[in-house]
């Protein structure tokens, strides 16, 4: 019983130090919730759970939103609360499992996640790779209009 509470009181606080943030990231990446949070171990289960999450209207009025306009809109809204609460700046397991498909920025990830789940809910297949690849693109171009 003392091993969870003395594991939270671990990290009640940023990392001071390299050594605090491996520490602090190694545990992070096993647990299956942060902070009272659910964390999915893969996209197909972020998928369902984001539909879980989500009442029928809300659903239905985000999936007849234009794709090209989702995840702008929805930055601050849902990409901010998958960001936040599915461990992208800190580390998770979810994170992890995306690590293989090359975007490691958490807007990027959380952009993945939300335009996937669109194409989900509209029937629509979904090339990981041609999506990947325009998430990659985008991000490099934002790195080079930062080198301007």
């Amino acid at each position: 019983m003392l091993l969870p509470t003395t594991l939270s009181a671990q990290f009640d606080g940023p990392p001071n130090n390299a050594a605090e943030y491996e520490e602090q990231y190694l545990w992070r990446i096993r647990q299956t919730r942060l902070q009272g949070v659910y964390i999915p171990k893969d996209l197909p289960e972020a998928i369902r759970e984001l539909s879980r999450l989500s009442d029928a209207e809300s659903q239905r009025s985000f999936a007849a939103a234009p794709e090209e306009d989702i995840y702008r809109e929805l930055f601050h809204g849902l990409g901010r609360w998958i960001r936040r609460n599915w461990g992208f700046n800190g580390g998770s397991r979810l994170a992890v499992a995306l690590e293989p498909l090359g975007i490691k920025h958490p807007d990027d990830l959380a952009q993945l996640i939300v335009v996937v789940w669109h194409r989900e809910l509209n029937g629509k297949s979904h090339d990981l790779s041609e999506l990947v690849d325009a998430i990659k693109e985008k991000r490099r171009q934002l790195y080079l209009e930062s080198l301007d």
